[in-house]
């Protein structure tokens, strides 16, 4: 399952530049690089994006493998920023099972910088949607992903680009007590020096994004978290994402304005297996105006966990 492309409004975005290169080209001490005192060694690529590099990795300063982000080519101000946050962010929570865990940050000898995050081995739920296919599964993974967004945003958070992609498990076989929400490249938290966009630009993925985080992220509130769960939670249950508007591989106004005007989906695209209250959840989350969800995380976390 794909996802579809994160919208980055920023420069450093684009997939055309450089990677930072791999590890036999890293102009440093054959298979073990010094970051600024810190030492890992790179076993091997295990993803990329649009701003960054994540190798498998391991120290001898941390008893257990890392996911190592680099930082992708020559970053501007803003994309700086962006990492930042991916960094600062997540350690608000360390600790938090369901919020992926930083374990180091700093810079290449070179003034690359990197990330270090704990290793999540169990792939995304992206590659696992069809195991939670059953509705107990996929209420179950959501009420985990729930309680942890409820989380994020009582401290303050909104992560912005909740998707199948940004959800991983600490291991095989995939788990519900394992999921752990990633990617805070594009979220919110507070007061900001460098805003990822300006205004009446767009953040989020389009398939999974709120509509007003696709016309003006700056104007979005917690609510546009709301909406994500709700379409991660229709992708699982139908098996295909809530929205009916065909995605033009580009931001059109004719896009935006579909978008803002799509109802939440009918009860009719809901398999009948699907529980009246899990059905109700979901379309609770899935009004193109914030004002017509769910006000917060506990709400939804109420309205999926109720039994009829």
């Amino acid at each position: 399952m794909s996802d579809g492309p994160t919208l980055v409004a920023e420069a450093g975005g684009s997939s055309t530049l450089p990677l930072v290169p791999p590890p036999s080209e890293i102009d440093l001490p054959e298979d073990w690089h010094t970051f600024g005192g810190a030492t890992y060694h790179l076993s091997r690529r295990v993803g990329e994006g649009g701003m960054g590099v994540v190798y498998e990795a391991r120290s001898p300063a941390v008893s257990e493998p890392v996911a190592l982000k680099l930082i992708r080519g020559t970053p501007d101000d803003i994309a700086l920023a962006r990492f930042a946050r991916e960094a600062e962010l997540p350690q608000r929570f360390n600790g938090h099972p369901h919020v992926v865990r930083v374990l180091d940050v700093g810079r290449f000898d070179n003034g690359h910088r990197y990330i270090a995050f704990e290793y999540l081995g169990g792939g995304s739920l992206a590659a696992h949607a069809a195991e939670f296919r059953a509705p107990a599964a996929a209420a179950a993974l959501l009420t985990q992903v729930a309680t942890a967004v409820g989380d994020l945003h009582e401290k303050g958070v909104r992560h912005r680009d909740l998707k199948p992609d940004n959800l991983l498990f600490r291991t095989l076989p995939p788990d519900p007590a394992g999921v752990v929400v990633t990617d805070f490249g594009q979220a919110w938290g507070g007061q900001q020096v460098n805003r990822p966009t300006g205004d009446g630009q767009p953040l989020g993925t389009p398939t999974y994004a709120a509509p007003e985080l696709l016309r003006d992220a700056a104007a979005a509130d917690q609510r546009a978290d709301i909406y994500s769960l709700g379409a991660i939670l229709f992708r699982l249950l139908t098996g295909v994402v809530p929205t009916e508007v065909t995605w033009p591989n580009s931001l059109t106004d004719d896009y935006k304005t579909a978008r803002a005007a799509e109802p939440p989906p009918p009860s009719r695209r809901f398999p009948p297996d699907v529980p009246a209250h899990l059905v109700s959840a979901c379309r609770g989350c899935l009004h193109p105006h914030p004002d017509g969800r769910f006000p917060t995380a506990r709400e939804f976390l109420r309205a999926l966990t109720q039994h009829s």
